[in-house]
């Protein structure tokens, strides 16, 4: 970061960094910096924008305040049907529309952001545990809480074959909360407590 201080993809990084080990303030200062440089980025689809959201997103996780993270979904989904997005830029897009619908509790958002990133070429996917996590955390947007688990499921198993273990264990405790749905059965409520404990 010394040598491009501007770097929205550095910015970013340190940013995710400075959440993930729980220093908001460090991270929030990073922020403003993406922020900055994101303002000087023409509106379009650029990863300057996606990664301001992509750190909001990564703030609601740490502090669970969701206040503004709705605001995120016009971005995001202008940048989603954008003419001629570039498939990185699109396969982002998508699985962030997925976590804010979540995070929002935006039940159509959900349904949308299910259907948009069930609908993605599979040649786009990178690690399928994101596209997977996506899609269960958007079910359980719009209630769907047994395609939820599923999507979830298949999540950690792909997590656990790339040893992402980080990754694992945030998608265990997304699936321990699907399970401890209002919907859920005895035999769910005792898989989730198994997963989460």
């Amino acid at each position: 970061m010394a040598v491009t201080p501007d770097n929205v993809f550095l910015l970013s990084c340190r940013c995710h960094l400075e959440y993930m080990v729980g220093d908001a303030s460090a991270g929030d200062r990073y922020r403003a910096r993406l922020e900055t440089e994101s303002r000087r980025t023409p509106s379009g689809p650029y990863t300057a924008h996606m990664h301001v959201a992509s750190t909001a997103i990564a703030r609601t996780f740490m502090t669970e305040d969701a206040r503004g993270i709705s605001r995120y979904s016009t971005v995001l989904q202008d940048m989603a049907t954008a003419p001629g997005e570039h498939p990185f830029v699109l396969f982002r897009v998508r699985i962030l529309l997925g976590f804010v619908a979540w995070l929002s509790g935006n039940a159509e958002a959900g349904r949308r952001a299910y259907r948009d990133l069930r609908a993605l070429p599979h040649i786009y996917v990178v690690h399928p545990y994101h596209l997977e996590r996506a899609m269960g955390l958007a079910a359980h947007a719009y209630g769907d809480h047994a395609v939820s688990r599923a999507h979830l499921r298949e999540a950690v198993r792909w997590a656990r074959h790339y040893g992402d273990q980080p990754a694992e264990a945030w998608i265990r405790f997304e699936l321990g909360d699907a399970l401890a749905s209002p919907a859920s059965g005895v035999e769910d409520l005792a898989d989730a407590r198994r997963i989460i404990l």
